[in-house]
């Protein structure tokens, strides 16, 4: 009978593979196949290795993998290095280490099918009941109970009643209570009024109206050459509460009536200013106050 190896070379020259394809289907070193089909299994260092490369060879070739694995570990039992994996330490193999050994040997394919039977045979058994079980469990409650002793008069008990149902008739609104409205009195009896005399019948004189009030424009400041003119209006009270507003903002400022063909226009300005650069800076705080202006002189 051939041995493994053999029947490995054979089946690649069959399919007329070479080594170098082999190892570039498989990522297996070249070194390692010619070493495998000459018998020469001292080129890897454990069983577990050659058992993964049997498989990986095994199953490129379309032979048994669990076959050629069977026959490779009956020739490995008959060399000196594989017959038995040497120990890892000096304690007594156990339970775990025979199962770990077996496990080794098994396809990993049947063993992962088995594994998930396994696992789905479990969820059955623990799941499936939980879920099924939608009724609740009853509710336990503690209820005290007091024995009255026999020198006691009256007992209570402490369990309150159940709620009495609600009935329609309860619902109904409230009648409302009758508010009673006090009598009215009697009205007082007119006294006669007295004669009016022909002085008493004259109308009173008609009071007098109040004058109009005039808006003083400010005062011309003294001092300076540039100023900011804002704006000019033919209404001087509304000329002289922006002239205000424009003061509150900590800039001076000051109004001027001219008079033009149309009538007087007051002037609302800025300043004055010393230099144009001072008269520029306080335009820029018009600017943010919501207001134009132009820089011109006196």
């Amino acid at each position: 009978m051939p041995s493994v190896a053999q029947q490995f070379q054979q089946a690649r020259e069959a399919r007329k593979l070479t080594v170098q394809q082999v190892a570039e289907v498989t990522k297996m070193r070249a070194d390692h196949i010619r070493a495998f089909e000459e018998g020469n299994y001292n080129v890897f260092s454990a069983p577990v290795y050659i058992r993964g490369f049997v498989r990986t060879y095994a199953t490129l070739l379309k032979l048994d993998v669990g076959q050629m694995i069977a026959a490779v570990d009956q020739e490995l039992g008959q060399t000196t290095k594989f017959a038995e994996p040497p120990p890892l330490s000096d304690r007594q193999r156990g339970v775990v280490d025979f199962l770990t050994l077996q496990l080794s040997k098994l396809d990993w394919r049947v063993a992962a099918a088995l594994t998930g039977a396994i696992v789905l045979v479990t969820a059955m058994v623990v799941v499936l009941p939980m879920v099924l079980d939608t009724e609740p469990g009853p509710v336990s409650q503690d209820i005290t109970i007091r024995i009255p002793s026999t020198d006691a008069e009256t007992f209570t008990t402490k369990v309150a009643p159940p709620p009495a149902p609600i009935k329609a008739e309860s619902r109904a609104a409230k009648p409302q209570p009758e508010v009673k409205t006090a009598a009215a009195p009697e009205p007082a009896k007119e006294k006669p009024k007295p004669a009016v005399t022909p002085e008493a019948a004259k109308p009173a004189k008609a009071p007098a109206k109040p004058a109009a009030k005039t808006v003083k424009p400010a005062s011309k400041p003294a001092g300076g050459q540039f100023v900011v003119q804002v704006i000019a209006l033919a209404d001087a009270e509304k000329a002289q509460r922006m002239q205000q507003q424009i003061a509150t903002a900590g800039i001076k400022s000051y109004t001027e009536i001219v008079k033009t063909a149309k009538g007087d226009v007051t002037r609302v300005r800025a300043g004055p200013y010393a230099t144009r650069e001072a008269a520029e800076k306080a335009r820029e705080q018009l600017k943010s106050l919501g207001m134009n202006g132009n820089v011109t002189t006196r």
